[in-house]
């Protein structure tokens, strides 16, 4: 049997991807004017509204009584706990360094030879717009 991936399974994962990458810069932008904790707070309150009109224009159903205990735990604890996290490392480490960190550490991802490639030539591409703005005076 052939597995094939619609295009809507496409798109989600598109933007899922520009998003997730987007944050970490979108988050250094935002603490130039927001608190570490007062930015988790505006994120949440955020996704919380947009869940709120999704929940109710598709009739979610509430999650169960006995549920709630561990929901909000892991609320507290991993949501927020990652979120004030980052947003801490963020206030003294560069953007790049942040989403590395939290790939390599807290994801367990392993950079292969063809990422370390890529971020080779991603550093080439960086020094040589440096120079060559420099020759020109630019900054």
């Amino acid at each position: 049997m052939k597995s094939t991936t619609d295009s809507r399974t496409l798109a989600a994962l598109a933007v899922a991807l520009v998003l997730w990458a987007s944050a970490f810069a979108a988050i250094r932008a935002a603490l130039v004017s927001y608190g570490p904790g007062e930015l988790a707070l505006l994120r949440f309150l955020t996704a919380s509204i947009v869940l709120g009109i999704y929940a109710a224009i598709s009739r979610m159903s509430l999650p169960k009584l006995r549920d709630l205990p561990i929901i909000a735990l892991l609320g507290i604890l991993g949501i927020t706990g990652y979120h004030l996290s980052l947003n801490v490392g963020e206030m003294t480490v560069t953007t790049g360094s942040a989403s590395m960190l939290i790939a390599v550490i807290w994801l367990g991802e392993i950079p292969t030879w063809l990422s370390l490639l890529g971020g080779g030539v991603s550093i080439s591409g960086v020094l040589v717009a440096n120079l060559r703005s420099r020759k020109k005076g630019v900054g």
